[in-house]
């Protein structure tokens, strides 16, 4: 995985746990021991970073939706599975969905970012 990944990666996690507003490109630098230069580089600003969280987020939950859709044998089959796993996620691994952990915070979010949020929501 290259850096760009790895940052792409780390903030996903921290999107889910803390909200966009709560990590910043010091958190990144000192967990994947990189510069913050070096995530500057990468995303000169935290808007490019969200547009890249939105980007992954919409990568996660077609891989999602596929994976119920492939294995399910009928259309309740596919709702049961899709919810047992949100409540596994939500409740076990403690995580929010990508979504509404930027819901959490739309009202600081930057235009170009709410934009992509509302494209999600038609997944």
């Amino acid at each position: 995985m290259n850096t760009k990944q790895r940052i792409v990666e780390f903030s996903a996690d921290k999107l889910r746990d803390r909200g966009f507003d709560g990590f910043s490109y010091l958190d990144i630098s000192r967990e994947l021991g990189i510069t913050k230069a070096s995530v500057h580089h990468h995303f000169p600003k935290k808007e490019d970073l969200g547009l890249a969280l939105c980007d992954w987020t919409h990568d996660w939950l077609s891989q999602g939706l596929a994976y119920f859709d492939q294995r399910a044998a009928n259309h309740w089959n596919k709702l049961e599975r899709y919810l047992s796993a949100a409540m596994k996620h939500a409740l076990s691994e403690q995580r929010v969905c990508p979504i509404s952990a930027f819901y959490n915070d739309l009202s600081k979010l930057p235009d170009s970012i709410k934009v992509q949020i509302k494209k999600l929501d038609d997944i």
